[in-house]
């Protein structure tokens, strides 16, 4: 038999002294030496395409065997052949709940009410047309930010999805994101990451829309 368990809850501070003013001061960092190394990375992409985005796939990620920035379908069959099929049947079930959820909670595309007898206001809920989604890379791999975006991104009807992960050591994205991506229906993989990839699909490259 279980025992439910005493959570200690510790009240904040009064917001008069300076204990509740060093809580906020905690979450106010400075981010500025890390703009000019983002502007820096920015600016690189927007002048040079993707020799800017091989160059930083080397420096950050170390894949020094980078060639093709866009995977090529032959690395999406290679990557399921070689996932453990425990890890792809959970991959499918999460991607299978999180559609369902999003699908229960999709807007309608118009909807108007009778405000008064003759007046009508409402909203037509319209998909942007493209959406570049976002799964990184630290110490592992993410599969699951993968479903929790790309999903929503089909369920919204948009036309033109794309995903970007920083690569492996072996220049290549890793095989749970790219068996998810192709899970969801996502159009085109990038192997890219950091404030790059980000800059890549903002001004485009010779690889990357």
């Amino acid at each position: 038999m279980t025992h439910p368990q005493t959570i200690a809850v510790q009240p904040l501070p009064d917001p008069e002294t300076p204990a509740y003013a060093a809580l906020l001061q905690r979450s106010d960092a400075d981010i500025a030496p890390y703009l000019d190394g983002a502007r820096r990375i920015v600016d690189a992409v927007k002048a040079e395409g993707d020799a800017a985005l091989k160059r930083f796939a080397r420096e950050y990620d170390g894949a020094t065997t980078l060639t093709t920035i866009r995977q090529p379908d032959a690395a999406f069959d290679a990557a399921e052949a070689r996932l453990d099929n425990d890890l792809k049947a959970a991959l499918r079930r999460a991607h299978d709940n999180v559609r369902a959820f999003h699908e229960r909670h999709r807007p309608e595309p118009m909807r108007l009410d009778a405000v008064r007898p003759g007046v009508l206001a409402g909203e037509r809920v319209r998909p942007i047309p493209s959406v570049a989604c976002y799964a990184p890379r630290g110490k592992g791999a993410f599969p699951s930010t993968v479903i929790m975006t790309a999903t929503i991104a089909a369920v919204a009807g948009v036309p033109q999805r794309i995903l970007l992960s920083p690569p492996t050591a072996q220049g290549r994205v890793d095989d749970a994101t790219l068996f998810a991506a192709r899970l969801c229906g996502v159009d085109a993989v990038y192997a890219v990451g950091g404030a790059q990839a980000v800059a890549a699909v903002a001004y485009g490259t010779e690889s990357a829309p």
